[in-house]
């Protein structure tokens, strides 16, 4: 199952880590998304974790919009 994957290759990579980085926007109006959720990027050793769950197809992006059709399948 592709949410497993996604969920070991992230423990993997914070448990092995020797630096974790969360960068959070510096514009207010940025911080917070759609549903108020903080928005930042995180990296483990320099590797930002959402690039590569997307190169690795276990993520999409989101524009905020509609979600299209069921892309796990």
């Amino acid at each position: 199952d592709l949410a497993y994957e996604a969920r070991d290759l992230v423990r993997g990579l914070l448990d092995n880590a020797q630096t974790i980085t969360l960068t959070i926007e510096d514009d207010p109006k940025e911080v917070r998304g759609k549903y108020f959720r903080i928005v930042g990027r995180l990296k483990a050793d320099g590797v930002d974790i959402s690039d590569l769950l997307v190169q690795k197809n276990l993520a999409v992006l989101y524009d905020g919009g509609m979600k299209g059709k069921n892309w796990c399948n």
